[in-house]
């Protein structure tokens, strides 16, 4: 019966692919619902998994769109991810945040390495292996069905395997707390780019100019899953992203005549900002249609800060549809920001 066996290195790649909702090794998979507390609808945490999702979030006329793919190495997780403003407005495409690359089409990857250590009791995962050939009739007695759970086939593989796919959902989590999962402890560090084309013009002679930048971000975070508050993480990231100015209607003769050509441009060149940015999440599923993600960041530089706090409403049986709304502050702006998000997991990710 290896499913009873104290995990070992299988069993940790198997808490990572559990993030994913597959069984790894010999059919070891850790409970759903610490599954969800580490599970991001939005799609912007550091912190990777290895699932392929897209996730939308925006208002009536601006909005963002993110895709990530995570990838398992190990006791590691590579991902990737792609994301850029939609809609009719692209600034301020990302609501009620101070980072300076979420208003940009930009590319990202990251590592994530997962440190964990989890203690199996067999005893308690054969009874309840045992209770369920009870239910089915196939044994009579405890003692019966602990005898059926050692019989072997001719080719000496378990006629009764003890396997939690085998199991009715209400007896799975009765067989995922046989297993004291600990305090897996996750360290992540990412690099973001974003290449920028824009277009202004200079005064006083109002000329058209393009130029090419590129905006970039580096960031290291670490985060734990504990059963009483859910998932935190705390992180630390440096910018450097250069940011256009507000644009206005301006007129400029056209060479060799003496007629104007007026169009709405960005009046100066584009503005670079350096931020360090502190930040300190939660994310805590209540159910399995309920939880929320309060995150704080704070502007070391210019002394800013910001609060979002998403609130997770809708969630898919088997991991589709993800959905809710993200209200947002800024000490800045001094503005109050809503927007809907909206994520589909393709076919990766299978909560149980």
């Amino acid at each position: 019966m290896p499913s009873l066996r104290t995990p070992s290195i299988r069993a940790r790649v198997g808490f990572l692919l559990m993030l994913a909702g597959v069984a790894a090794g010999q059919d070891l998979n850790p409970a759903g619902a610490l599954q969800q507390r580490l599970f991001d609808p939005r799609g912007d945490s550091g912190i990777g998994s290895p699932a392929a999702q897209l996730s939308l979030e925006g208002t009536k006329d601006k909005g963002s769109v993110t895709g990530k793919v995570g990838v398992l190495v190990k006791d590691s997780v590579l991902h990737f991810a792609f994301s850029g403003p939609i809609g009719e407005k692209q600034q301020e495409a990302a609501l009620a945040t101070l980072d300076g690359l979420a208003n940009k089409a930009s590319f990202e990857f990251g590592l994530t390495q997962v440190f964990w250590h989890p203690q199996a009791d067999p005893s308690a995962q054969e009874l309840v292996c045992a209770e369920h050939l009870i239910e089915k009739g196939v044994a009579g007695s405890l003692s019966d069905a602990k005898g059926k759970l050692r019989e072997k086939n001719a080719d000496s593989t378990a006629k009764y395997p003890c396997q939690r796919s085998a199991l009715p959902a209400k007896l799975r989590d009765l067989f995922d707390n046989a297993i004291h999962w600990g305090r897996p402890v996750l360290v992540a560090a990412s690099f973001k780019t974003a290449r920028e084309q824009f277009a202004f013009a200079r005064a006083p002679q109002y000329q058209d100019e393009k130029l090419g930048l590129s905006s970039y971000s580096g960031s290291i975070s670490v985060g734990v899953l504990t059963n009483a508050v859910g998932f935190v993480r705390a992180g630390l990231q440096y910018q450097s992203a250069y940011q256009g100015q507000d644009s206005a209607s301006v007129c400029s003769p056209l060479d060799g005549s003496t007629s104007l050509k007026c169009r709405d441009i960005a009046v100066g060149a584009p503005d670079k900002s350096i931020r360090t940015l502190m930040q300190v999440e939660m994310r805590k599923y209540l159910s399995g249609s309920l939880g929320f993600g309060p995150k704080f960041t704070y502007d070391y530089r210019k002394s800013n800060w910001g609060l979002e706090l998403p609130v997770y409403l809708f969630q898919a049986k088997q991991g589709g549809l993800n959905g809710g709304v993200a209200l947002g502050w800024r000490s800045d702006t001094k503005a109050f920001a809503a927007s809907l998000f909206l994520g589909d997991v393709f076919g990766i990710l299978n909560r149980p």
